[in-house]
């Protein structure tokens, strides 16, 4: 009776729940020990009878039997990385580990290595899509200078004209590929986390104007307007940036030969914490279909159709790993037939002169 002269229940007793795999091995194995010493107790002191005796030793055995399930299914997730382990050694990264149990202690165990041997198989994937990529890449160049070498080898010298448009191809080549070469080397460097950035506070204004004025000296025939906020800076490394701009810039020019006009803003405008700056690189080229716009960063991505031209189809992939590692972003617009702008995001720094 309670001091309100309520009646409370008591408490029943109850067993502890069971769920796992290791619980229930620990309870057989106390059952099967209790059961036994239960017999060896009825044993010294003389009590006989065969029924006496079978029922503890029929207990125990039983006991026995469910610990050994208790144990296998306790075991299997173990055996099962092992022999998962022995695949991945063998190469086959997709291995996974399957529980039947969700309340086994060993899930989260399991769900981390599905989670490592998925990580794997995707940067392994990554590699070989990578390597092959690369090596298709090179092959173009290496075929092109390996057949004018063979011509000049055979007719160049005795004709200086094939001589020299021979050697002038050879040396075209040897810059692209040696420019490929330094863009996967980028992508190395990245990738391991060796790139090394000298960030300093740059001028964003002046580097898009030196940009700009730096490809229409490339390409005269085409009329490249800015519409520049004067004095935007940035935290960032100036090469790098310089870098990433070169790419979008030559990558709008190289799609606007029919009409050759490209467009380059830059603004200030409101960000979530800071001020950021908006540069926008706008083209009147031929224009992506909305399909491709979500890969058109990937590495070594190329759009079929007529934006299929020359080039490794790392520029736009470098660009974005640039501004990324600067803490902005990179986007894409486009329509098809009218042209594609690209716009990059940045945090401006604090004017410190």
């Amino acid at each position: 009776m309670s001091a309100l002269g309520v009646r409370r229940k008591r408490p029943r007793a109850r067993l502890p729940k069971l769920r796992s795999s290791t619980g229930l091995a620990l309870f057989f194995a106390a059952a099967m020990v209790v059961t036994l010493l239960s017999l060896y107790a009825l044993m010294s002191s003389g009590v006989s009878g065969g029924f006496v005796a079978v029922v503890p030793l029929s207990v125990a055995f039983l006991s026995f039997v469910m610990t050994s399930m208790a144990i296998d299914r306790l075991m299997n997730p173990i055996r099962q990385m092992t022999d998962k382990l022995r695949l991945m050694g063998d190469g086959d990264y997709d291995a996974k580990i399957f529980i039947d149990s969700a309340e086994d202690e060993l899930r989260e165990y399991a769900r981390a290595f599905n989670g490592m041997s998925a990580r794997v198989s995707e940067h392994i994937e990554k590699q070989r899509r990578f390597v092959s990529d690369a090596s298709h890449e090179l092959t173009t160049p290496l075929a092109v200078i390996a057949g004018h070498a063979d011509m000049l080898r055979r007719w160049g010298r005795d004709d200086p004209a094939l001589l020299s448009a021979g050697l002038d191809a050879i040396h075209s080549e040897a810059v692209s590929m040696g420019a490929l070469v330094d863009d996967l080397l980028f992508f190395a460097r990245a990738d391991d986390g060796r790139l090394q950035y000298s960030v300093e506070t740059v001028d964003l204004s002046a580097l898009i104007a030196g940009c700009a004025d730096e490809r229409a000296a490339l390409s005269p025939d085409f009329d490249i307007s800015l519409d520049i906020e004067p004095r935007v800076l940035v935290s960032a490394d100036r090469a790098a940036l310089q870098r990433a701009l070169r790419a979008i810039l030559d990558n709008a020019v190289k799609y606007s030969a029919d009409r050759k006009s490209v467009s380059i803003s830059l603004k200030t405008v409101a960000g979530p914490g800071a001020p950021r700056a908006e540069a926008a690189i706008s083209d009147s080229g031929v224009g992506i279909d909305e399909r491709h716009l979500d890969r058109i960063f990937d590495r070594f991505y190329r759009v079929d159709d007529s934006r299929s031209k020359a080039g490794s189809g790392l520029g736009l992939a470098i660009a974005k790993e640039i501004v990324a590692a600067h803490g902005g972003a990179i986007s894409v617009s486009s329509r098809l037939g009218e042209g594609t702008a690209f716009t990059i995001l940045l945090d401006v720094a604090t004017d410190v002169s």
